[in-house]
C-alpha cells in the first residue's frame, strides 16, 4: 500500500544500535519513528551486523534488503573496513557493489554517509591504532562521495560535523 513505507538500514554496529540506551535509541530506529510520524506506515528492515565490513555487507545485508524492495536505504559503512586496516581500493570496490544493486534493482531513494574522524572516537583516542589517520578517513571520504555521486545516492556528509569524544556511545 502507499501508506506503507519500506525502509532498509545497511551498516554495523551503528545500524544495529549499539550504545543507545535501548538500542531503539539508534539512529536508524529513530528515522523509522520519524516516517511513522509522516502519517504512514514505516516497515522497516534494520540488516545491521555489528561488526560487518563491506565484505559482509555484500554478503549478508544486501541480499536481505534487496528482497525487501525498499523505499527509503540508509548505508553507512567503512569504519570497520578502516579499522580493521583494509585498503581503500577494497573497501570502494564492495561500495560499488551496494550502491550500484540498490540502485538499478530497487526504487528506492538511497542515502550513503561517509565517516566522521574516527581518530577522534574516545578508543582511538586512549589507544591510537597506527596506520589509521584522519588521511586514511579522508580518502574513504573520497571514495564515498564519488561512488554516492556516480550512482545518484545522497552523501550524508557527516565527516563535517564537528565532533567531540563525548558524542560517541
Amino acid at each position: 500500500s502507499s501508506d506503507i513505507v519500506v525502509y532498509s538500514a545497511i551498516g554495523a554496529s551503528d545500524a544495529a544500535g549499539l550504545g543507545a540506551t535501548p538500542f531503539e535509541n539508534g539512529y536508524v530506529y529513530l528515522l523509522a519513528d520519524r516516517i511513522g510520524e509522516s502519517g504512514r506506515e514505516c516497515e522497516l528492515h534494520n540488516e545491521g551486523i555489528i561488526g560487518a565490513t563491506g565484505e559482509d555487507i555484500v554478503a549478508f545485508e544486501l541480499p536481505s534488503v534487496l528482497d525487501a524492495d525498499p523505499d527509503i536505504v540508509t548505508v553507512w559503512m567503512g569504519a570497520n573496513d578502516v579499522l580493521s586496516g583494509h585498503a581503500p581500493d577494497l573497501f570502494e570496490a564492495h561500495l560499488r557493489t551496494v550502491l550500484g544493486a540498490l540502485r538499478t534493482r530497487t526504487g528506492a531513494i538511497v542515502f550513503m554517509a561517509d565517516l566522521p574522524d574516527l581518530t577522534m572516537t574516545p578508543e582511538l583516542i586512549a589507544d591510537p591504532v597506527p596506520g589509521i589517520t584522519t588521511e586514511d578517513i579522508a580518502e574513504y571520504n573520497r571514495r564515498i562521495a564519488a561512488v554516492a555521486a556516480e550512482t545518484g545516492c545522497i552523501l550524508v556528509w557527516l565527516s563535517g560535523l564537528p565532533l567531540s569524544p563525548d558524542i560517541f556511545s
